[in-house]
């Protein structure tokens, strides 16, 4: 029934997971490559003198042009070109890597480069600078009796940068009601012009090519103005030789009075009775670039006024106008009147003042009792100005010479002397100024009604590294 035999004799299994793998030896693997030869595989271009319609001559032109939107374009491009120029022309950017061929790299001496006869009869009562440094704008006033009569003219003149005048004869003139007392150019736009004169008005001019818009400002007193300040971009403010101060708004090219101050005698120092009961006698006046709000005046009784005018604070005694107090506190600094004051315009906190006393002082606003440094002079000083490239530099306007001083080098006395005048002559200097961001040009007027340019070298319209640090360690040593 049962038999024993191996199982291998008759049991097959088979698999259900493994295939056997065929192969077959050829010699390619993918379809044979085809070919075909043609003279030419690039595209076929075609050449054609003219790939647009053709338009006749009588529509190149528009039919109608408006010749006035024209001219009002070419005017305000051509002002915007000029400007572009003359910062271009006047630029120092490349001053450490170019040399131009209208300086002398050998000059070390203050050169005259000429001067520039604007009206005899007149004297110089004002300069400044253009914001591109390419013109200056020079005031002239006359002598008065009582009321001023004349009818002077502002010139305007066009200088190269080597301090040569471009051209024969002024650039531009601007009539004015009476005579000028101060000139202010725009701190940023070099078209536009403030002007002050001696009956107290104020007039806005925006110089154009071929044009001059004016705006005037009237005001009820006609007391003449002795500061004219661009405190910013719209704002300008005119500071009144009886102690008023007005504040514009010059919005659109146009005069508004924002505000009226009253630098009240009741601030002043009690040692000075015989003024305290009437009005301060208010010389010139700067404010500080870092704070514009805040602005020193200078004063006949020799006491610096800081004044804020941003004040809310209501003078005393003005029932028909409101007007404000602005004064935070006074300083009796110098024995005679105030003539100038210049605030450095790169160490803002460092203020020089020159009187009539003969005196030249360099203050720091924090503490202006101290003196940081104290010049005593042969003849006083009716201007100074601060170097805008070397800021140990300070130059002031006296009797027939322009001192030079170097605060750090010199705390005796100046370190040149420039003459002016011929032979023994001495001439009075009224007013000098160096060029915004340009300390190798610089102007002054005399009461001759002469405008006269000097250059400076190299080596003194830079300071030495050494020298920055010793006027920084001078500017902070009372702090």
């Amino acid at each position: 029934m049962f038999v024993d035999r191996p199982a291998e004799i008759d049991a097959e299994y088979f698999t259900c997971w493994k295939t056997e793998i065929t192969s077959e030896s050829i010699e390619i693997q993918t379809d044979p490559c085809k070919a075909k030869e043609n003279e030419s595989q690039t595209s076929c271009k075609s050449d054609a003198e003219q790939q647009t319609d053709q338009v006749g001559a009588d529509e190149r032109q528009p039919k109608e042009v408006n010749m006035d939107k024209l001219a009002a374009f070419l005017r305000t491009a051509s002002a915007i070109i000029e400007d572009e120029l003359d910062s271009i022309l006047n630029s120092r950017a490349f001053d450490s890597s170019l040399r131009y061929n209208d300086l002398d790299d050998e000059e070390t001496e203050i050169t005259l480069v000429n001067t520039i006869e604007v009206a005899d009869g007149f004297r110089i009562s004002d300069l400044s600078w253009n914001s591109s440094g390419s013109q200056i704008y020079v005031g002239l006033e006359g002598k008065h009796n009582s009321w001023c009569d004349h009818l002077p003219v502002l010139n305007s003149y066009r200088l190269n940068r080597s301090g040569e005048l471009v051209g024969d004869k002024e650039y531009a003139k601007f009539n004015l009601p009476s005579c000028v007392t101060q000139v202010a150019g725009h701190r940023s736009d070099s078209q536009l012009l403030a002007t002050s004169t001696a009956t107290g008005e104020i007039l806005l001019f925006k110089q154009e090519r071929g044009e001059n818009e004016i705006s005037i400002g009237q005001v009820e007193n006609y007391c003449a103005v002795v500061a004219l300040l661009w405190l910013t971009r719209l704002k300008l403010i005119a500071v009144h030789a009886n102690g008023i101060l007005r504040l514009w708004d010059t919005k659109k090219n146009e005069l508004a009075l924002e505000r009226t101050f009253k630098i009240c005698a009741e601030h002043m120092p009690r040692k000075l009775k015989s003024i305290r009961s009437g009005e301060v006698g208010i010389t010139h006046a700067a404010f500080l670039q870092d704070d514009p709000e805040t602005v020193l005046l200078a004063t006949e009784a020799g006491v610096l006024v800081v004044a804020d005018i941003s004040s809310e604070l209501l003078a005393d005694g003005c029932e028909e106008d409101t007007m404000f107090d602005p004064v935070i506190r006074t300083h009796q600094i110098h024995s005679a009147p105030i003539s100038c004051i210049a605030v450095s315009p790169i160490q803002g906190n460092v203020v020089a003042t020159a009187a009539e006393d003969k005196t030249l002082q360099i203050l720091s606003i924090v503490q202006p009792d101290f003196p940081l440094v104290s010049y005593n002079l042969d003849s006083a000083i009716k201007s100074c100005d601060w170097s805008p490239t070397n800021d140990c530099l300070l130059v002031g306007a006296s009797v027939g010479v322009v001192f030079v001083f170097d605060v750090t080098q010199n705390t005796n006395g100046p370190i040149h002397r420039i003459k002016v005048g011929p032979g023994n002559m001495k001439i009075q200097l009224n007013v000098l100024r160096f060029p915004p961001s340009d300390g190798s040009r610089l102007v002054a007027g005399d009461i001759y009604g002469r405008v006269y340019v000097w250059r400076f070298p190299a080596n003194i319209t830079e300071a030495a590294t050494k020298n920055k640090t010793a006027f920084e360690a001078l500017a902070f040593q009372r702090l």
